[in-house]
Formats: structure tokens, sequence, C-alpha cells
């Protein structure tokens, strides 16, 4: 989904999901006549993409129908979304002729987290985290992405980054244990981590694979891990998360950036729960970068 198509969010859109409409019911929002947008939403994506615009809204529109086609409600709910957050259409992986399409993430300031309202419950659990890095040449410290554990050295699931020089580490924790780390190169181009049956993969090569010992659920963050020993270690604001997939037992989740009411954080798409920051003393800011990292900026009207 975003700038450089499909792999770097769900590697097939929002097609391959159920999305709720509950919250939403079955307003038409104009679908019937292939026109899913408000017109405040249009004006604004007018707005921030200039003389692009209207590419970008008719791939919308296009992209919209083509789920509608199959499941009206999923494209209700989804074109729901939209229009309260226009700026959303950066997440959907739309490619329109001749626009490059920014890719939407989310800094923290270093306190802030996002807590999930879910609990993992299986050690077959799957898990995507898409990120970008600011600078590439940043040389944090190791850094929570994702996960929750008891302690340091006891983790149920867990992604952590750390950085020296230009090149970078990825610290791997699943099912009760710490199972080591990989390397990989520092860029600021999409990436996207993944953990899922016993393996650890790096934008979709296997990296690491191991043995889990135990399993015992746990409250999941976002930007930080859960449980105790170094839970405040979080992402800086070097780290942007684009979005993170998280599939389990009886459990299918799929978060991007999202503005709802002036608060910044992320939206589970298939249910519509939206999750703000955690912490009071903490902040996000959304920014956007083409997919060759340069930084991109709406226009002004």
């Amino acid at each position: 989904m975003i700038g450089l198509g499909a792999k770097y969010l769900t590697a097939a859109g929002f097609g391959r999901y159920r999305i709720t409409a509950a919250s939403l019911g079955n307003l038409d929002l104009l679908g019937s006549l292939g026109d899913w947008l408000t017109k405040e939403t249009k004006q604004a994506i007018l707005a921030a993409f200039g003389d692009d615009g209207m590419a970008v809204i008719n791939a919308t529109n296009k992209y919209l129908s083509g789920i509608a086609a199959s499941d009206r409600d999923k494209a209700t709910a989804l074109a729901g979304f939209i229009n309260e957050d226009p700026m959303m259409v950066c997440s959907l992986g739309l490619q329109p002729q001749g626009v490059t399409m920014p890719i939407r993430g989310m800094y923290p300031n270093g306190d802030a987290y996002i807590a999930l309202l879910f609990e993992l419950n299986s050690l077959t659990s799957d898990s995507e985290v898409g990120y970008r890095l600011r600078n590439a040449s940043y040389t944090g410290s190791r850094t929570a992405m994702y996960g929750s554990k008891y302690s340091w050295q006891d983790r149920d699931l867990s992604i952590a980054l750390g950085g020296w020089n230009n090149n970078g580490q990825a610290y791997i924790g699943y099912g009760g244990s710490y199972v080591g780390s990989f390397n990989y190169t520092k860029d600021t181009k999409p990436h996207v981590f993944r953990l899922a049956n016993k393996k650890a993969y790096f934008d979709g090569a296997e990296k690491q694979s191991y043995s889990p010992s135990s399993f015992t659920t746990r409250p999941i963050l976002l930007y930080r891990i859960s449980g105790g020993g170094g839970d405040s270690n979080g992402l800086d604001s070097n780290t942007s998360i684009t979005f993170a997939k998280i599939k389990d037992t009886n459990l299918d989740a799929l978060l991007i950036p999202f503005i709802r009411q002036g608060a910044n954080g992320m939206i589970d798409v298939l249910t519509g729960t939206f999750y703000p920051n955690a912490n009071t003393s903490g902040s996000f800011t959304i920014e956007y970068t083409l997919p060759d990292g340069t930084h991109w900026t709406p226009s002004t009207p």
C-alpha cells in the first residue's frame, strides 16, 4: 500500500481484509454515483496535491469502487475514514498515473506510544511493522518499536532497533525469550519487519529462526514494549511507523497513522478503533516522505 505499491504495507491492500462499518451504518456516501468523497474531502486533497489533486481523487474513487464490487460495507467504512482524515489517501497504496504518492509516517517525541486494546495468544502470531528513518545516519540507542515482555530477557513478542554509524541491528524477542539480533543497512526508504511462525524477516528475506520456549499474554504497545525492564526506552523522533499489521487467533488488525479531532494516533481500519497517544507527556508528529526518502510537504492553497 503506499508509494512503491502494496509490498510495504499489507502486501495486497485493504481488499484482503474485512473492514466493519458498524459505527457508520450503511450510509452510501455517494458511492452509487462513483464518487465516495465529500466536497470538503476533495477540496482538502486538491489543496494538498495541487495540480495532482484530481488524479488522486479519481484514483481514490476507483479504488473504493473496486472494493465495493465485492463488499460495499467495507468500501463505505473506508470512505468514511478518508472523509474524516483526507490525507489518509497516502496510506492506500494509490498509484495515480503521473503522480508519485508520498508515504505517511508518524514520529514520536520519545515519550509517546500507542496502547493497543488486545493481546496476542498464540506462538503463531503474524506481525508486520513498517518503518522509515528520518535520518539514515542517526546513532540512537536500542529503541523499542513494538511488543510485550515480562523483563529484559523474557519477551513474548518484540521488535527493537539499535543504530551505530550507518548500520543498524534489529533485536528480536519471541515466545518468552530474547532470541538475538540481525544486521540491516540503514537508509530513509520504507522497510518492513515481520515476525511469524518462529522466524524473523526483513523486507521479506528470512533473517533468523528460533524455537520459542513459552508464551503468556501481555498487552501490546506500538512505539514501546509493555512490561518490566526498560519499557521507557521507546522510539525517538528519528523513526516513524508507517503501518502495523497483527494477525493471531481470532485477531486481525491493520493500523495506520490517523488524525481524529486534531489528535494524531493510529486507527485500526478493520474495526474503526482509534488509538491516541497513551502518554500525556508525549506527542506524535505526522510527516510525509516520497519513496526515495525525500521529504514531502502538502501544497498550501
